[in-house]
């Protein structure tokens, strides 16, 4: 198990190692503020044509979830208070048009929040179901193929990605997993509309 301690280890992981699955009863623990976003020629093991690119050219948290998310086979759940990144969503839209089910679980107030992206979800055929009451659904978790859970308090928002001090981890230890697929059934159920 990685710990706080030695995490920067795990992200300075190649990028080709963030697309191997993780190992049985494997923890990866991550934190943000990321210094700047990855360049997407560096994620996808490419070089970069653009000499003068601002983007990061070595490994960092968001790289290694966004390549965790790319993994996404068969389905992914996720339940977040608030969605305003747009790199994060294009990710689940790009799942979503490979035939991949997601389902996305929010916060009913933050869904009109400047740069939400439940919209373009729900614009790209996504089922987005939300809280009911004036309470707060403040998770932050997802759950990739029914095997990966990704756990933390950070939102998937810009914020949180180059400002805010976030942590997430991402487990496949399926005593974890369990208790939040249930949740996840549970809530998506109690938010049919």
């Amino acid at each position: 198990m990685l710990t706080a301690s030695n995490v920067w280890t795990a992200v300075k992981l190649s990028t080709s190692a963030f697309r191997n699955k993780l190992c049985p009863d494997s923890t990866i623990v991550l934190f943000f503020p990321d210094l700047s976003y990855p360049c997407k020629w560096y994620l996808n093991d490419k070089p970069c044509p653009n000499k003068s690119c601002k983007f990061l050219h070595k490994p960092s948290s968001l790289g290694y979830l966004m390549n965790c998310l790319n993994q996404t086979i068969f389905s992914i759940d996720v339940c977040i208070f608030v969605i305003t990144s747009q790199d994060l969503s294009e990710i689940l839209i790009k799942l979503h048009k490979k035939g991949v089910i997601v389902r996305i679980i929010t916060d009913y107030e933050k869904m009109d929040l400047n740069n939400s992206q439940i919209e373009q979800f729900r614009a790209n055929g996504i089922q987005v179901r939300h809280d009911k009451t004036s309470f707060l659904m403040h998770h932050k978790f997802a759950i990739i193929d029914g095997k990966t859970l990704i756990n933390g308090s950070f939102n998937w928002t810009n914020q949180a990605i180059t400002g805010n001090q976030e942590n997430l981890i991402i487990t496949n230890n399926q005593l974890l997993i369990k208790p939040f697929k249930d949740q996840f059934e549970k809530l998506w159920i109690m938010y049919k509309p």
